[in-house]
């Protein structure tokens, strides 16, 4: 049988299809290779690790047919120029894709690599007919060294604590919601969150009964798993006390003993009570317990000292572990002002390192204040019950309180101020209709009359003149009643400047004396 002539197509071999033949005078073209396929750039995602990442590729130019994983060749080698091991890998799964397209997924194998390194990745395969095809041209794909933990901080915690840390990672692949991290007995894991794929945090409460000692963290998502020893428990170092705990301003040499637990005491230690306090001769007897001289300045501030000692990078401090004890001393009054006048006023008197004493404490506030009694409720708290003087002298008080040989001052510790003004009395506070000239003195408290000062009354027919006579509080007008003035009580306003007083219902007009006033005609003949 003839098959005619055999021509070869010349495009065949640049399309990499390897010889397309003709085939006898009336025959068709015949392919002698695989028909060529495009592949993406590179895979997604770009990096895997052998025997962790699953991988997609996607390819165009597929021929007509079904194609099934089994059918698909997935190859790698190192790229130009690069060098690592031989891997392989296992086609789990195509999916067709349109316009003659398709998506494969697969898994890298073989040995792990030391440093990034980039491989080239081929497809080849066949229809379910034959047809068989493969990539023209590789995509690219970089394979990553093993998942690795760089980094936690903090990287240590104690027993009881509760902390955030964060884990920095290299060639890892968090995502939130499957990557789990685990420290070990006693340490929860309460959260974590990915914040991108070499970075999450967690946050973690250490059981108070957690062992100390190096902690082993492993990080996994998935398949891919990471393991460092980079967490520690430790134990929590402290100050339990110091003995002799108090002492006074102006004490020049005071031996100490400073116990510690879980600390590591050497005679290099620094040891801190603040200011005004001279630490000197500190050594060490173990690593918890130190000796020292302490000397307090006279002027050093009096209270709770914190005491701190730090050795090398270990710092422990206990608040409130010693007292400066100090001179005694007024600190406050309450209330500490006062109105002129004010009766029966409580005021709480408040000392510092004072030693007042019931029935022999006694306290002053100066001119024109009683002190009616005092009440000590502690030794550095009384109570006194004052009366105020209306003309007291406005202005701040000294207090002074005194405890037999004990005598404190607070300077400026209380004040007086100005009483409110107002009337009190009108005398005489009637007047008949008719009267002129009556002479009515007014009475008033806290307040400041002169002659110039301008009395109104708040009815019609009853007028005041001009001031005949006046001190601060007190002021007398002449008034003058109408003959057809209103009967019953008015008010009675004085303005003096910018103060205004008044009294109401202060002065009744009475009715007139009846008389005869005319007789007329006055004469008979």
């Amino acid at each position: 049988m003839s098959f005619g002539r055999r021509v070869i197509d010349p495009r065949a071999s640049f399309l990499g299809l390897g010889f397309l033949i003709w085939i006898g005078a009336g025959g068709s073209w015949a392919q002698t290779g695989p028909l060529p396929i495009t592949l993406a750039a590179s895979t997604s995602p770009v990096t895997a690790q052998p025997g962790v990442t699953v991988v997609t590729l996607t390819c165009s130019g597929l021929p007509s047919g079904t194609i099934t994983a089994a059918s698909l060749n997935v190859t790698l080698q190192p790229g130009q120029g690069a060098t690592g091991p031989a891997l392989t890998t296992q086609v789990s799964g195509f999916a067709a894709l349109p316009v003659s397209g398709g998506r494969i997924t697969f898994k890298v194998n073989g040995p792990n690599v030391s440093t990034p390194t980039p491989y080239l990745v081929s497809v080849s395969g066949s229809t379910a007919t034959g047809t068989s095809f493969a990539s023209s041209k590789p995509a690219s794909l970089t394979i990553n060294p093993p998942a690795q933990i760089v980094s936690i901080a903090p990287s240590a915690a104690q027993p009881g604590q509760t902390l955030q840390v964060t884990i920095t990672g290299q060639y890892t692949n968090y995502v939130q919601g499957s990557t789990t991290a685990i420290f070990g007995p006693g340490v929860s894991v309460a959260s974590l969150t990915v914040t991108s794929p070499t970075t999450a945090t967690v946050q973690l409460t250490v059981a108070p009964a957690a062992a100390p000692g190096i902690r082993s963290v492993t990080v996994a998502t998935g398949v891919q798993s990471a393991t460092a020893d980079l967490f520690s428990i430790v134990s929590p170092s402290a100050l339990l006390s110091i003995n002799p705990n108090t002492g006074t301003q102006g004490q020049s040499v005071i031996p100490v003993t400073i116990t510690g637990q879980y600390t590591h005491f050497t005679n290099a230690s620094v040891v801190d009570l603040g200011a005004g306090i001279t630490v000197s001769s500190v050594a060490a007897t173990d690593t918890t317990h130190l000796t020292a001289q302490v000397a307090i300045a006279a002027n050093a501030t009096a209270g709770n000292r914190s005491l701190t000692v730090t050795t090398g990078s270990e710092a422990v401090t206990l608040a409130n572990a010693f007292t400066v004890i100090g001179a005694p001393a007024l600190l406050s009054m309450n209330p500490n002002t006062v109105q002129q006048g004010q009766q029966n006023l409580s005021v709480t008197i408040v000392g510092q390192f004072t030693h007042f004493f019931q029935g022999t404490t006694t306290a002053s506030f100066g001119a024109g204040i009683t002190v009616t009694s005092v009440t000590v409720n502690s030794s550095a708290s009384a109570t006194a019950v004052l009366n105020i003087d209306p003309a007291a002298t406005a202005g701040a008080r000294n207090v002074t309180v005194t405890t037999e040989a004990e005598v404190v001052t607070l300077a400026n510790g209380f004040s007086v101020t100005n009483g409110l003004p107002v009337l009190t009395t009108v005398n005489p506070n009637t007047g008949q209709q008719g009267q002129t000239s009556l002479a009515v003195t007014i009475s008033g408290n806290f307040t400041h009359f002169t002659t110039a000062s301008v009395v109104t009354f708040s009815g019609t027919g009853v007028t005041a003149g001009v001031p005949t006579a006046a001190t601060s509080t007190s002021l007398t007008v002449p008034v003058t009643i109408a003959a057809n003035a209103p009967l019953g009580a008015q008010g009675i306003q004085v303005v003096t400047g910018a103060e205004t007083v008044s009294l109401a219902n202060a002065f009744t007009v009475a009715a007139g004396t009846p008389v005869i006033t005319l007789v007329n005609p006055n004469s008979l003949q």
